[in-house]
């Protein structure tokens, strides 16, 4: 059994100088931070951040909608290419192991081919989009 060091020398022991010491489960409690990557605790290790089939998912869904909406997008000042860059994106996604560093620079070219239509509502839209694939696959 361990005893607390201090038991005799704090006033408040003087009825039983051996009281047990209480053992403090060893956990760490953050609450809510958002997205984290990287290592917590000792000992923990970390490589690349891997695409989970959810964000690769997330990813072709929203480039099918954007697909879907190319003609219109163009119409408003994108880029005449937007459709083959969304293109490009999801034949990427439909890989069995999807490179992030390319997926995310697909992404990038597809907000570029965008930016000619800002300020169509749509357009803002599909550009707000982009900008949250882009957090998801590690860029901005």
């Amino acid at each position: 059994m361990v005893f607390s060091s201090l038991a005799a020398s704090c006033c408040c022991y003087a009825e039983n100088p051996l009281i047990p010491a209480v053992q403090v489960p060893a956990a760490t409690s953050i609450g809510n931070i958002g997205n984290f990557a990287g290592n917590m605790g000792e000992g923990n290790t970390s490589g690349d951040i891997a695409l989970t089939d959810a964000s690769i998912c997330e990813v072709r869904n929203t480039m099918q909608q954007l697909r879907d909406a190319a003609p219109q997008l163009v119409d408003a000042g994108a880029r005449s290419d937007l459709a083959e860059t969304i293109d490009a994106v999801i034949v990427e996604t439909e890989k069995p192991a999807p490179n992030r560093t390319a997926l995310r620079g697909l992404v990038q070219d597809v907000r570029t081919a965008l930016t000619g239509a800002a300020g169509n509502l749509t357009a803002e839209g599909a550009i707000a989009l982009v900008g949250g694939l882009l957090k998801l696959l590690g860029g901005g």
